[in-house]
């Protein structure tokens, strides 16, 4: 069982530890609120894409450190969106 410490890390639909996987990002808000409901939780890419039915480009993404590759590890998948 994970720590509490890493449940927040937990994809919402999948349980994957977003942050283990290196997906934690940051979307527009707008995106993000119209996808989950609330601005609060952690999606993997796959399933948010699965949730708002199309993959996501790199107008999705705000300028925000967290979405910078030079500064943050991410995945493959991740770092293609962007």
């Amino acid at each position: 069982m994970p720590s509490n410490s890493r449940r927040k890390w937990k994809c919402l639909d999948c349980g994957v530890d977003t942050g283990k996987i290196r997906e934690h990002y940051f979307v527009r808000t707008e995106l993000w609120v119209s996808a989950v409901g609330s601005v609060r939780g952690m999606l993997c890419v796959s399933d948010l894409e699965s949730r708002i039915g199309r993959r996501l480009e790199s107008s999705d993404f705000p300028d925000v450190h967290i979405n910078n590759p030079l500064l943050y590890e991410m995945s493959d998948r991740l770092r293609s969106r962007l």
